[in-house]
C-alpha cells in the first residue's frame, strides 16, 4: 500500500470546489476589507516569549494615559492588557501582539472608522481579545469592515456593538476563534463571514442587516444566535461541511431571503432551530450527506425545507407549522429514494412518507402531508390536509386514487412526478399555487373535483399525456382554470364548468391531439387559448362572458364546430395574424355545420338552421355554415366525423386522416388495414395513400408504383467511401512506422 488517500468522485468534486471558494472569497474580501496574506502562520500559537500581564490606559484622567488606542497598542506586549475609557476614538487600529483590548462598556466607549475601505480594527496575531466596544464607522465609508482576524486563531470578540459599517461586521479568516454576545446590526453585506476550522459563533443578536456566511469551512458551531429581519438569507453555508448549525431563532419580516441555505455543501448537521417567516425555512442545493432534526419551522412563504437536487438527506422529528418539505421541479426523481424523512409533523399531524412499498390504504386519518417515493397501489381517501407546502406528492409511483379529499392552504394540493395512473375524484382543493401539478405523469382521471381560488392555476399538465378531465368545478383562479402545457397530448376536457379565472379558462400550448367537448367557460379573460399545436377539437362548448372567447396563436388544424360564442367582448384573437396562415382551421363539421355566433346578422331563408351567408371571424377567414341557433342535446358517437366509433378510434380527436397519409382513419382501419398513424405502413419509401391510389398493396414493402423509380440505398457508394477511409487509415500506420523507426535510428 502506498498509502495514498482516494477520494470517491463526488467527495473530491465537493472537496475541490470548496477550496476554489475558499481562494476566490480570500482574494476579494482581501481587497475590499485590506486583509494582507503575507502571513499564513497563525501567530499566537508559537509559544512566542511575552513581556506581559501589565494594563495600559487609554482615554480618562490618569496620569500617563494614552489619547489615541493605537499608540497604546503600540507600546504593548504580549499579555497585556489596553483598557479604553468610555468616549469616542476616532482610528483604524491593527492588533499585532496577543492582548486584549478591553472598553469600558459597549455603550460608553466607541471607535469610529477614521479611513475608508479599510477594516475598523484588524487583527494579525492570535490569542487576542476585543470586549466592551461600539464599532462603527464616520461618515459614509464604503466596502469597509468592523474587525477582520486575518488568518489568525484562539481569538475572542465578545460583548460589543458592530453597527453600519456598510459591508461586513466581522469576517473571520483562521481557526478556533469564538464570536460571542455581540449585537451586529444594519451592516449591509454580512454581519459575519467566516472562512476557516473550529470557530464558535454563539449568543450573538443581528438586526436588520446581513445574516451569517460560512465559505469553504469545517467543523464549525452556530450556536444560540438571535437573527431577526435579515436583509439576506440568515446564515448561508456555501462549499462547506460537518458544520453544527443549532438552537438559533431566525425570525423575518420578508420573504425574499431564507433562513439556512446549503449550497453545495455536505455533512452538515442542523438542529433545534427556530425559522420563521422568510421565503424557506431551510433550502438545500446541490448539497448532500445534510441532517436536518427537531428544528420548528413555521409559516415561510414558500417552503419548510426546500430540496433542490440535493441527496442524501435526513429529515427527523422536525415540527412544521403552515409548512412542510418541497422539491424543485427537476430534481432528479430518484433522490427521494435516498431520503430519511420521518416523525415530523405537520401542524401536529404527521407527515408520513413512504418509500418503496405497495397496497397503501389511507382513510379518514389525521394527516399534515404525504410524500410517497416507488409505491404502488395507492388508494387515499377521506383525508383533510391543510397548510402545509404540498397536500399530496408522489414520485416514481403508480395505480394512484385520490378520493374525497379536502386539501386547503398549500403550495401544490396535489403533485406528481415521473408518476402514471392517477385518478383524481371527488376532491376539493381550494387556496393553493397550483390545485393539481401533474409533471411527466401519464394515464389517468381527474373528475368531479372542486378546484377553486388557487394562485396559479387549477389544473396544471406538463408533459403528461391522457387524461381525462369532466365534471370539474374550476373557477375563480388566478390565472388559468385548467392548463394543458408541453406535449401532454391526447386529453380529454369534458363538462367541466371554468369560471372567472384571472388569464384563460383553458390555455393548451405545445400539445396536440386535445378534445375540448360541451364545457362551460365564461367570464374568464379567454375562454380557451389555443398556442403552438394543432389538431385540437373545440365542440359544443358554451364560450361566454370572456374578454376573448377563444384565441388562437401559431397554430392550425384545429376543427371547431357546434360552439355558442355569446356576449364576449372579442369572440376570436389570432395573435400575428400577418406572419402565420391561419386559415388551416376548421370551423365546422365537414357536412355544412358550423357554430353559433350571437353577433351574426345573416338570414336563414330555407329555414335549414344554417345562415344564408358566412360568418366574418376576421383575416379572411369565415364560419361558411353558421348555425341561426344553439346546437343541443349533441351526444356524439363520433368525435371527428370520420366514420369510425370513438370506441374503435385510435385518434377519436383527429380530422378524418390523423397520420395525413391521404387515407381516412375508416378507410385505413376497415378496408386497407394500414396503420393509422404511419404514413408509410410498409416502409417502402411510399405514401400509402399514393399506393392505393396506383393499385399497389400499403403493407407490402416488395408491391410499390412500377412507374416510380424505388427509392434505393447506394451500396456501390457506401463501399467506396469505406475502401477510402481504410487506405488512408492505412497510410497513417505507415507513416507513424517510419517516424517511429527514424527516432530510435537517432538514439
Amino acid at each position: 500500500m502506498s498509502g495514498k488517500i482516494i477520494l470517491e468522485p463526488d467527495k473530491k468534486r465537493i472537496k475541490n470546489r470548496i477550496i476554489a471558494v475558499w481562494l476566490v472569497w480570500l482574494i476579494v474580501l482581501g481587497g475590499f476589507c485590506g486583509v494582507t496574506f503575507s502571513e499564513p502562520v497563525l501567530r499566537g500559537e508559537e509559544g512566542t516569549t511575552r513581556a506581559g500581564n501589565r494594563t495600559l490606559y487609554v482615554g480618562g484622567n490618569g496620569t500617563g494615559n494614552y489619547t489615541s488606542i493605537q499608540d497604546a497598542i503600540n507600546a504593548s506586549s504580549d499579555d497585556d492588557t489596553v483598557f479604553v475609557y468610555g468616549g469616542n476614538y476616532f482610528e483604524n487600529l491593527t492588533i499585532n501582539n496577543s492582548i486584549k483590548l478591553i472598553g469600558e462598556g459597549r455603550d460608553k466607549t466607541t471607535i469610529c472608522s477614521k479611513a475608508q475601505e479599510v477594516p475598523i480594527i484588524k487583527v494579525t496575531i492570535g490569542n487576542v481579545t476585543i470586549k466592551g466596544f461600539s464599532i462603527t464607522h464616520s461618515g459614509s465609508v464604503f466596502f469597509s469592515t468592523g474587525i477582520v482576524l486575518s488568518y489568525v486563531g484562539n481569538c475572542s470578540i465578545n460583548n460589543n456593538n458592530i453597527t453600519s459599517v456598510n459591508r461586513i461586521g466581522i469576517s473571520i479568516f483562521g481557526s478556533n476563534n469564538t464570536i460571542s454576545d455581540n449585537i451586529i446590526f444594519d451592516n449591509v453585506h454580512d454581519s459575519i463571514l467566516m472562512v476557516g476550522l473550529n470557530n464558535i459563533v454563539k449568543e450573538n443578536k443581528i438586526l436588520n442587516g446581513g445574516g451569517i456566511r460560512l465559505l469553504g469551512s469545517m467543523n464549525n458551531q452556530i450556536l444560540n444566535n438571535i437573527i431577526l429581519n435579515s436583509d439576506n438569507d440568515d446564515i448561508t453555508i456555501t462549499g462547506s461541511s460537518n458544520n453544527l448549525i443549532s438552537r438559533n431563532t431566525i425570525k423575518g419580516d420578508k420573504a425574499d431571503y431564507s433562513g439556512i441555505s446549503l449550497s453545495e455543501s455536505t455533512g452538515n448537521d442542523i438542529a433545534h432551530n427556530i425559522i420563521e417567516n422568510r421565503k424557506y425555512g431551510i433550502y438545500l442545493e446541490e448539497s448532500s450527506k445534510n441532517n436536518i432534526k427537531y428544528n420548528n419551522i413555521s409559516n415561510n412563504e414558500y417552503g419548510g425545507i426546500r430540496l433542490e437536487d440535493s441527496r442524501i438527506v435526513t429529515i427527523i422529528g422536525n415540527n412544521f407549522t403552515g409548512d412542510g418539505i418541497s422539491f424543485s421541479i427537476n430534481f432528479h426523481p430518484t433522490f427521494s429514494s435516498e431520503y430519511i424523512i420521518s416523525e415530523n409533523l405537520v401542524n401536529g399531524k404527521p407527515l408520513y412518507f413512504y418509500k418503496n412499498q405497495k397496497n397503501i390504504i389511507l382513510k379518514n386519518a389525521p394527516v399534515g402531508s404525504l410524500i410517497f417515493s416507488n409505491c404502488t397501489n395507492i388508494n387515499l381517501e377521506n383525508l383533510k390536509i391543510d397548510s402545509t407546502d404540498i397536500g399530496v406528492y408522489f414520485t416514481l409511483s403508480s395505480n394512484i386514487s385520490i378520493r374525497n379529499c379536502s386539501i386547503f392552504n398549500t403550495i401544490y394540493g396535489i403533485r406528481s412526478y415521473h408518476s402514471k395512473n392517477v385518478n383524481i375524484s371527488q376532491n376539493e382543493i381550494k387556496n393553493s399555487d397550483k390545485g393539481i401539478f401533474l409533471y411527466q405523469t401519464p394515464f389517468g382521471n381527474i373528475t368531479n373535483n372542486k378546484i377553486f381560488q388557487c394562485v396559479g392555476s387549477g389544473i396544471y399538465l406538463e408533459y403528461s399525456s391522457n387524461y381525462n378531465i369532466s365534471n370539474n368545478n374550476i373557477s375563480f383562479n388566478n390565472r388559468w382554470g385548467i392548463r394543458i402545457w408541453r406535449y401532454s397530448n391526447e386529453c380529454y376536457i369534458i363538462n367541466n364548468d371554468i369560471l372567472s379565472n384571472g388569464e384563460a379558462g383553458l390555455r393548451i400550448d405545445y400539445s396536440p391531439y386535445t378534445l375540448v367537448f360541451s364545457n362551460r367557460l365564461s367570464n374568464n379573460s379567454y375562454g380557451v387559448e389555443i398556442i403552438k399545436k394543432s389538431n385540437n377539437l373545440i365542440i359544443d362548448n358554451i364560450i361566454s362572458k370572456n374578454n376573448i372567447g377563444l384565441r388562437i396563436s401559431h397554430s392550425s388544424n384545429n376543427t371547431i364546430y357546434y360552439n355558442k360564442f355569446y356576449d364576449n367582448t372579442e369572440q376570436i384573437l389570432f395573435s400575428n395574424t400577418k406572419k402565420y396562415n391561419y386559415s388551416n382551421n376548421f370551423w365546422d363539421n365537414g357536412e355544412g355545420e358550423g357554430n353559433y355566433w350571437d353577433d351574426y346578422s345573416g338570414k336563414d331563408s330555407n329555414r335549414d338552421g344554417i345562415g344564408d351567408s358566412p360568418y366574418s371571424i376576421g383575416f379572411d377567414i369565415e364560419d361558411k355554415y353558421p348555425l341561426m341557433k344553439p346546437k343541443s342535446n349533441i351526444n356524439f358517437e363520433d368525435y371527428d366525423n370520420d366514420g369510425l366509433n370513438n370506441d374503435l378510434d385510435p385518434h377519436p380527436y383527429s380530422r378524418y386522416d390523423f397520420d395525413q397519409d391521404g387515407l381516412s382513419d375508416d378507410y385505413e382501419l376497415i378496408i386497407s388495414n394500414s396503420n393509422l398513424s404511419n404514413p408509410d405502413t410498409d416502409g417502402d419509401n411510399f405514401n400509402d395513400g399514393e399506393e392505393v391510389e396506383k393499385g399497389t398493396g400499403p403493407l407490402d414493402p416488395d408491391d410499390y408504383p412500377q412507374d416510380e423509380i424505388k427509392p434505393q440505398t447506394d451500396y456501390f457508394l457506401i463501399g467506396r467511401v469505406l475502401i477510402a477511409v481504410l487506405i488512408i487509415i492505412l497510410l497513417f500506420i505507415v507513416l507513424f512506422s517510419r517516424s517511429s523507426a527514424k527516432k530510435k535510428e537517432k538514439h
